[in-house]
């Protein structure tokens, strides 16, 4: 059963995958295609698994430790506006503490 959990979360994790990676270059632009964005990462998750253990736990390590980095970003980002560093507005939250 576990090797049947696990081939399900991939059968069904890949495809959601590819459907959010086509999202975001198609919200800046409607010209770029998707059958294009969709092969190319075929391609790229079958050279990782076509490669050896070592490379893939490489990607792995790397695109974690990128992942890492993305939530303290994020964390710093979030921050920044919640204070006031944000252009049409004081910060979020505090106007009854600052009596606004």
């Amino acid at each position: 059963m576990a090797g049947w959990n696990f081939f399900l979360y991939e059968a069904l994790l890949i495809p959601f995958e590819i459907t959010a990676i086509n999202m975001v270059p198609n919200f800046w632009k409607d010209d770029i295609p998707v059958a294009a964005v969709c092969a190319a990462i075929i391609v790229l998750y079958a050279a990782c698994n076509i490669l050896a253990v070592k490379a893939y736990g490489g990607a792995e390590f790397w695109l974690s430790g990128g992942k890492v980095i993305l939530i303290l970003i994020l964390y710093a980002f979030t921050f920044v506006i919640m204070v006031g560093g944000n252009p049409p507005k004081g910060p979020y939250g505090f106007g009854e503490i600052l009596g606004q």
